[in-house]
């Protein structure tokens, strides 16, 4: 799959929803202009916080005239297949995702989220609100790789743009996560 490289820096946003009440999740998603959301869990759906269940959440933001996307094959929670893949990642389930992005699946969800972006304001949305402690940090680093902006929505008024991972590389398209690793 080819990758689709903005003409002009497109901009991505990612957010978590956390422990979030759904108003204030909600004033995120006004305050910067959200057309789209990506849902980039595996598993669309919250026991602890049901407001963010895939049916509700939905149903709230089409109120708001945003749409809603789920995409499981960008979501996380995935085992790895080699655990030695991806050295540099300690967490199995990062190890277990880093091998999901190598996969033909996935680089067809994301070129789908690629050119959504291209069309609207997108964010792709987890549960976690630290984007270190979620996957949607390595999702940024492919985005990054094909040229978009991604900026992660930490708070109200407060976001940060992703930089690329100091723990990864390129080895042509393919995102390789083992740099300061050595190997004998």
């Amino acid at each position: 799959m080819n990758p689709i490289i903005p003409e002009r820096s497109a901009q991505i946003f990612t957010i978590g929803h956390s422990n979030r009440n759904l108003s204030d999740f909600l004033e995120l998603v006004h305050e910067f202009r959200l057309e789209v959301l990506a849902d980039v869990r595996r598993y669309p759906r919250s026991r602890r916080h049901p407001q963010f269940d895939e049916a509700t959440l939905s149903d709230t933001l089409a109120r708001m005239n945003v749409r809603y996307h789920h995409m499981p094959e960008l979501g996380g929670y995935r085992e790895p297949v080699n655990p030695l893949s991806h050295p540099a990642l300690t967490t199995p389930m990062f190890k277990g995702y880093a091998e999901q992005m190598e996969t033909t699946e996935y680089a067809v969800a994301l070129g789908r989220l690629e050119r959504r972006a291209l069309e609207g304001r997108v964010a792709t949305m987890c549960a976690e609100a630290r984007p270190v402690e979620c996957h949607r940090s390595l999702l940024a680093d492919a985005l990054v790789r094909d040229g978009f902006q991604v900026t992660h929505i930490l708070a109200p008024g407060e976001t940060k743009d992703h930089q690329f991972s100091p723990l990864a590389r390129l080895d042509g398209r393919r995102i390789v996560y083992d740099v300061g690793v050595f190997s004998f």
